[in-house]
Parts: structure tokens; sequence; C-alpha cells
């Protein structure tokens, strides 16, 4: 607190808010590595559903909703790609995406 006197206060914030300070703060480029890339996702998507003895187009049968989500949960929480592009690449809607990840609707 800047003081007890509510408009001392406030000019004393606005005051301490203004300042600039020049000093010297470490940058740091955030790298989030993620298993799966851009590079690699469709061997990734290949091999989890040759584990399965299924095919993209099974994706799209109720029969193998939990199989569907799995892999979508996979690819939302080891990979940096958007939804969309999760979308695209295993053949679902990005509504299906996001309702599996556990997104808010828009």
């Amino acid at each position: 607190m800047f003081s007890s006197d509510i408009e001392r206060a406030l000019k004393e914030f606005i005051h301490y808010s203004s300042k600039y300070e020049e000093k010297n703060f470490l940058e740091m480029k955030e790298t989030i590595k993620s298993e799966i890339n851009e590079q690699n996702v469709n061997e990734y998507i290949n091999k989890y559903l040759k584990s399965r003895n299924l095919k993209k187009e099974d994706l799209k049968r109720r029969e193998h909703a939990k199989q569907k989500e799995v892999l979508i949960q996979q690819l939302t929480k080891r990979s940096n790609l958007s939804k969309r592009k999760i979308a695209i690449l295993i053949g679902v809607s990005r509504e299906t995406v996001r309702k599996v990840s556990g997104e808010p609707s828009p």
C-alpha cells in the first residue's frame, strides 16, 4: 500500500507505475520441444493405427471412437500442432478435436 489516504495512494501508484527503469533482464527464448512435430506426425499416426489394425477411415466409425479419442488426446498433449491441423491429419472435424481435447466452446 502506498498510503492510507486514497488520493495520495492513487497519485503515488500512478507515479510508481509510470516510472521507467532500464534494467537488464535475461532474455530467454522458450523452446518447447515436443515429441510429435510437423515432420514426424504422419509416421506417428501411421504407427498408432497399425498397432491397432486400423485405417484412417476407421476413426470415423462409432466402434472406434475410443481409439480416435486416445489418438486426439495424444496428439494434443505431445505436439504443438493446432486443433485444425490435427483434424485435417486424422480426417475428423475441428469440433471433434476441440471436444476430445477438453477445450471450451467458442
